[in-house]
């Protein structure tokens, strides 16, 4: 079960009253309180916790409206499609679930944890398992379509574009399969685990490497288009890729902007510890965190800082957005909503783990 507590604002009229009379000002007023958009009280966040969890929580508050206890730890981040949340856990297996009510479709087990997450096209739901193979289940029952077998575990989520399935491995290298059957179309091995999920664009596919490399690979065939060295592994999450540009994070601190077809930096922005968040762009600012426990608001025109909010974790999640509000998970076991425009705490959910699992909204 969850703790919900709104953000409180603490009054400091009269040290604000001495502060501006000696400033020479003629007036105070109260700090404002940040409220949800009414229009997020009909909608749903869905989120996975180390305590075995799959919670839903309503958006405004992040009061509870179901929770479906697994048999282990749930890090890998639910997909939301057609009414159905499908998620994976450490206890082996992935469900199906009523996203209304948290009610079992069907659960298919795997060899091994799973921190993968599921993404879902036609009818099809790919995910990935510690037991080393990527597999293909039928929607409709989890029945198995087909299963391909790597060199070891499989905790990066695969994305699936244009009749290919796209995916990296522990093992170093990284798969673009047939859909349909799950045949290799090509690899390429890497000099470090491959944990992060790809972005795709039209003619390529990027990926970080724990060898510190982001690649650019041509999707026909795999060949590199270009590669970026970082001074740091960069081995978790997914990179974002908007309007020519691909953000990344590494553990390097940094958070580097760089061209999409030539791979050129833009700028990087530094933090203070490891950059494992993968990033979220809103308007003009792309929002992410850092293991210095901080979410940070930059701007992707130029990378300048806007603000950032201080949690009690790591963070390894992503920020989602809705409404003007970003919903951030954090290690400190606490799942954020903030306002996307000041940073300024709406509410936080307390679990009794971490919040590693990246949140869906319906």
């Amino acid at each position: 079960m969850i703790l919900i507590r709104a953000s409180l604002s603490i009054p400091l009229l009269a040290i604000l009253t001495t502060a501006l009379a000696a400033c020479g000002s003629g007036s105070t007023s109260a700090e404002r309180k940040p409220t949800a958009p009414p229009e997020l009280n009909q909608r749903t966040l869905y989120v996975g916790v180390q305590d075995n969890n799959l919670y839903a929580l309503n958006a405004a508050t992040g009061e509870t409206r179901w929770h479906y206890e697994t048999g282990g730890a749930v890090d890998s981040s639910p997909a939301l499609v057609d009414g159905v949340v499908y998620v994976g856990s450490k206890d082996q297996s992935i469900y199906a679930l009523e996203a209304a009510s948290g009610k079992l479709f069907w659960k298919h087990e795997t060899g091994d944890a799973v921190v993968s997450s599921p993404a879902v096209a036609q009818g099809i739901v790919y995910i990935g398992s510690d037991d080393q193979y990527i597999y293909a289940l039928r929607t409709s029952d989890g029945e198995q379509v087909w299963r391909y077998q790597t060199g070891a575990g499989v905790e990066a989520s695969p994305i699936v574009s244009n009749g290919a399935v796209y995916v990296g491995g522990i093992d170093t290298y990284f798969y673009a399969l047939n859909a349909a059957d799950g045949k290799l179309l090509w690899r390429v091995k890497t000099n470090g685990r491959v944990i992060m999920t790809a972005a795709v664009g039209p003619d390529l596919v990027y990926i970080g490497s724990e060898d510190g490399n982001v690649y650019a690979l041509k999707t026909a065939d795999g060949s590199v288009a270009w590669r970026f060295q970082t001074q740091g592994p960069i081995i978790y999450r997914k990179p974002l890729l908007a309007d020519g540009v691909l953000y990344i994070g590494s553990f390097d601190h940094r958070l580097y902007a760089l061209d999409a077809q030539t791979g050129a930096k833009r700028w990087d922005f530094e933090t203070e510890n490891e950059v494992h968040s993968a990033p979220t762009l809103t308007g003009d600012l792309v929002i992410f965190g850092s293991d210095d426990q901080y979410f940070y608001a930059v701007r992707a025109s130029d990378g300048k800082q806007v603000w950032r909010f201080k949690t009690d974790g790591t963070i390894g999640t992503q920020p989602v957005v809705a409404a003007g509000v970003a919903f951030m998970g954090s290690d400190d076991g606490k799942l954020y909503a903030v306002e996307v425009a000041t940073g300024a705490q709406i509410w936080q959910a307390s679990f009794s783990r971490p919040v590693d699992s990246i949140a869906a909204i319906g």
